[in-house]
């Protein structure tokens, strides 16, 4: 997959992010990964994009950071031929004192859900409990797995596993 133009533009406060593809000479299943940063370089923000397209065609795409100017930097990410499933990118921002993760994912070549493990913890440390998240991806499927958490959560930590548990 080729990533041929990029651009964006702020509209009603969020980051419009959008651009043009072209993919590989067979056909198959291709996603975008657009991942917002600050100055700083913490990431804010993932959002992705997926569709199955034709052998060298090409397609645009666009994607939505609620981040808006927060996100200064832009990187975009091309998938649809991990062997593996991977994750791209996480984001974490306060969006209403509530802490939003934000988690780019890529499937490897087998259907399969992915789960994510959550533990949150205060400001000061203390773990307020842990919880799991997943979602179904068919092969070579790009997603973005969001996850909302009360106004007491200030941080968390996150694992991964696949369909096997690894």
């Amino acid at each position: 997959v080729k990533l041929l133009q990029t651009g964006s533009r702020l509209e009603n406060g969020k980051l419009i992010v959008t651009g043009s593809i072209q993919n590989r000479k067979e056909g198959g299943r291709v996603g975008v990964i657009v991942v917002g940063s600050n100055g700083s370089g913490k990431v804010l923000e993932v959002n992705t994009t997926t569709g199955y397209l034709s052998g060298s065609e090409i397609a645009n795409f666009a994607a939505e950071l609620e981040a808006g100017k927060a996100a200064s930097n832009i990187k975009v990410f091309l998938t649809g031929s991990s062997q593996t499933p991977k994750i791209i990118a996480e984001g974490r921002m306060t969006v209403n004192n509530k802490l939003v993760v934000t988690i780019g994912i890529e499937n490897g070549d087998t259907s399969q859900r992915i789960t994510v493990k959550s533990t949150a913890y205060d400001a000061k440390g203390r773990s307020l409990g842990s919880e799991s998240n997943s979602t179904f991806l068919s092969a070579h499927e790009t997603t973005t797995l969001r996850i909302d958490y009360d106004s007491r959560v200030k941080s968390v930590k996150l694992k991964y596993y696949d369909q096997s548990g690894r």
